[in-house]
């Protein structure tokens, strides 16, 4: 995995496009009015409104926001939601989150309508996601399968493309600590008239990597230095056939690759290709048809842990239809039906099905948004899904199909009370159905237990966004949920408990000047069992694991002249790893920064560094631990044309 030569190839080309461009005068920076509460969001009601108009607690991530920091993969752009806590790791696990105490398959990842969660564990890939094609990631928090359906229980991501294309190409290159070189094209443009649009990204990352488990001894299975390589393809086309009707066309390829290369045996690899279709059109002043059609192939997912191997290719393919609906001044309505099957195979080492699986979710739901008067907005919804499992076989064995329907409800109301200050509350119930994974397939020495009902949230959140100056914004959310059949690993199988999470959120964004910006944001979440037995032990009052207590964020950016410089930092509580409370990683606070020059118009050079402090500290505990990389630079530099 050494790439000395690439390297010194890489270095070569970023030294001769340094020296071909003249230093200039950057232009200023813009004011992108980030501190104002006028961002557009569509995530919460399916409808376009200002962000502080819609009855949610939203957090929006922009394109110039993925510029400013070091960011490889979007899962780093979400350390800085509050709300939001990323659990990093390696391999096939990857990175998993938690939104509010919910781990990631009840968190729905949506990009461009199209869901990203893998059918057969629920988890969404981020390393998978083309960033260069990124126009907005709006993060909404709360319960939401009142219009989502299952995974939308702890909220939705929703990653929203460029949907502009204006004639440029851009290069970036880099290298930097553990061995890591990067390349990234991209490239949009436009036909004469506009009509059709074009945006086509790739990249492609490798690391060297680390020695993230010093404990193994050699011909451990983790021994040696943890590599990867990962490899995007991404493609957006679009056609306006008028001002008020447009079709679009995504298409994303990746590949991943890990593994301990020199001495040790663990490795996988995951292949993935995502196509969805996109259909809008305006059919008169009232109404607005929407058509989403998706495919997500998981063509390769396996991995080998010791002597363990599992390979589990899962496709899933879905579609969702909706009308919103202005029925008369008072009365706006979102009407839908949805449908999604995930279908997925088990293979041994010999390349043997063992086990196949089919499940699939019929939907339809409606959303009424009420205009009390003027200052006031209700919001009633309600969605019905069936969700069924056909076509099991495990290890030769049938399992007999099941069926199971339920209604998600939600009501939220919205209250303007001045130009400054607006607040909104909500309650409702939401579902998640189990994966295949839980109810079909056995993962090493955990087995499947086909008779798993889904998970149930209920939810209630009162909340505020407050302008408090015209440079000041600050959002308050404050939410309680309670979870019945929380699915959980038990001795030999799958099994149920019920939880309880209460906690509030805190964010302030403030510009000091035209140059200096900053933000803060804090996170309280306490998540508990409320009925839990394994092994015959009661876990009654023990913390859901891998949901740190406390979480605090803060980033401030100064932007003048040629140079930009932005430093992120973020402080983690402790968390557990197990329902007994016994084993789980410390707190602790890492900082990254990273310094832009602007040579040219056009011309840029970036250095950026990650844990500047070079903390030490664990990505996971238990059995075997993994330790986090320490203090990494990274070179990179950017061309446009």
């Amino acid at each position: 995995m050494k790439r000395k030569h690439r390297k010194l190839a890489l270095m070569t080309a970023l030294a001769g496009m340094l020296l071909t461009n003249s230093a200039v005068l950057a232009a200023p920076p813009e004011d992108t009015s980030e501190f104002e509460l006028g961002t557009v969001v569509v995530t919460a009601t399916k409808t376009e409104k200002n962000i502080k108009d819609v009855p949610a607690s939203v957090s929006v991530i922009t394109a110039d926001d993925l510029a400013k920091a070091n960011i490889q993969t979007l899962d780093q752009a979400l350390h800085y939601v509050p709300g939001l806590y990323v659990k990093e790791s390696q391999g096939m696990m990857g990175t998993k989150i938690s939104l509010r105490g919910m781990s990631q398959s009840r968190v729905l990842v949506l990009m461009d309508g199209i869901p990203l969660n893998n059918g057969y564990a629920g988890g969404a890939n981020w390393g998978n996601i083309p960033i260069a094609l990124i126009d907005r990631v709006e993060v909404t928090k709360g319960s939401f399968s009142s219009l989502y359906g299952s995974n939308a229980m702890g909220g939705v991501i929703n990653i929203i493309t460029k949907s502009d294309a204006k004639t440029q190409t851009i290069i970036k290159g880099g290298f930097g600590g553990n061995g890591t070189t990067a390349g990234s094209f991209f490239t949009s443009g436009h036909s004469d008239n506009n009509k059709f649009r074009y945006n086509l990204s790739y990249d492609k990352r490798e690391v060297d990597g680390y020695v993230n488990q010093p404990e193994q001894n050699p011909g451990g299975n983790r021994y040696g230095d943890f590599a990867t390589e990962n490899e995007n393809t991404g493609i957006k086309l679009m056609y306006d056939f008028s001002e008020s009707e447009r079709l679009s066309l995504l298409r994303t390829e990746s590949n991943y690759t890990y593994g301990y290369y020199e001495g040790g045996k663990d490795r996988g690899q995951r292949k993935v290709e995502l196509t969805g279709i996109t259909y809008e059109k305006k059919l008169d002043d009232t109404k607005e048809l929407k058509i989403h059609l998706g495919e997500q192939n998981y063509k390769k997912y396996w991995q080998k842990v010791g002597t363990n191997y599992s390979s589990t290719p899962v496709k899933t393919q879905e579609a969702d239809i909706s009308l919103n609906w202005a029925v008369n001044d008072k009365n706006l309505l979102t009407i839908g039906v949805a449908a999604k099957e995930d279908k997925g195979s088990q293979y041994d080492l010999q390349g043997v099905k063992t086990t196949a699986a089919t499940a699939k979710t019929n939907a339809v739901y409606l959303q009424d948004e009420i205009t009390l008067n003027p200052r006031s907005t209700l919001y009633l919804g309600a969605r019905y899904d069936e969700w069924k499992t056909s076509d099991t076989v495990n290890n030769g064995k049938i399992i007999a199909d099941r069926k199971i329907s339920k209604v998600s409800p939600k009501a939220s109301v919205h209250y303007k009370a001045d130009d400054k200050v607006t607040l909104y509350a909500s309650a409702g119930k939401s579902l998640n159905s189990p994966t295949l994974m839980n109810v079909a397939f056995d993962y090493n020495d955990l087995q499947k237990n086909s008779e798993l009902e889904p998970e149930i949230l209920t939810s209630y959140e009162i909340g505020a966004y407050i302008t408090a100056a015209p440079q000041t914004t600050t959002k308050l959310a404050v939410f309680k949920n309670n979870v019945e059949n929380l699915i959980y690993q038990g001795k030999s199988r799958w099994e149920q408990g019920d939880a309880e999470i209460l906690g509030f959120e805190v964010e302030v964004k403030h510009k000091f000047t035209p140059e200096l910006s900053g933000f803060v944001n804090y996170t309280y979440n306490d998540t508990k069992f409320t009925k839990l037995t394994r092994n015959n032990v009661n876990y009654k009052g023990n913390h859901v694991p891998t949901v740190p207590m406390d979480t605090l964020t803060f980033g401030c950016t100064y932007a003048k002249d040629k140079w930009t410089t932005n430093l992120l930092g973020r402080y983690i509580g402790t968390a557990y790893e197990d329902e007994a409370n016994t084993v789980g990683f410390m707190s602790h606070f890492v900082a990254d920064v990273k310094l832009n020059y602007a040579m040219t118009k056009d011309t840029s050079l970036s250095l950026s560094v990650d844990n500047i402090f070079d903390r030490e500290y664990l990505q996971r505990v238990g059995t075997f631990n993994i330790y986090a990389p320490g203090r990494v630079a990274y070179l990179e530099l950017t061309q446009k044309f």
